[in-house]
């Protein structure tokens, strides 16, 4: 098998660059979560009864909240935040507030534009698994009763 590189000859890296914008991917971020809630919702087991919400509360900040009790209307939520220079992903619950990383955003050496979580370089698809895996899938869910 050979070792064929995805990095272009020439690039005209500064238009990339500039078009990898933080508020660029967060507004990505948003929809795949928004979205990754929907298809959660969907696959849950009914005798859960769980309910996973999204909320958009401005430009700068939207949330997963997974409802455990539905009369009280309180559960845990995962919260991502645009900073000046970072995506901050916390979790937050009615004792607490935890953040669970910041993401920032780079151009990799094939021109794509990622995000960077300590010394990682990932896909949306990445972060948002970071962020939301326990709250979708803690230790509640049990895979057997989702249908395949």
């Amino acid at each position: 098998m050979t070792d064929v590189s995805e990095t272009p000859k020439e690039l005209r890296w500064v238009k990339e660059r500039s078009a990898c914008s933080l508020s660029n991917i967060f507004k990505a971020l948003e929809s795949g979560v928004r979205a990754d809630t929907e298809d959660v919702q969907a696959l849950q087991p009914e005798s859960l009864q769980l309910h996973f919400e999204f909320q958009s509360q401005s430009n700068k900040q939207f949330s997963v909240t997974r409802i455990d009790d539905p009369r009280a209307q309180v559960g845990e939520s995962v919260v991502f935040s645009l900073g000046k220079d970072s995506i901050v992903v916390e979790t937050r619950d009615n004792s607490s507030n935890n953040k669970m990383f910041s993401a920032t955003i780079t151009l990799d050496d094939d021109g794509n534009c990622k995000l960077r979580v300590q010394d990682k370089t990932l896909e949306q698809w990445q972060v948002r698994r970071m962020a939301l895996e326990r709250l979708f899938f803690g230790p509640y869910w049990f895979s057997s009763s989702v249908p395949v």
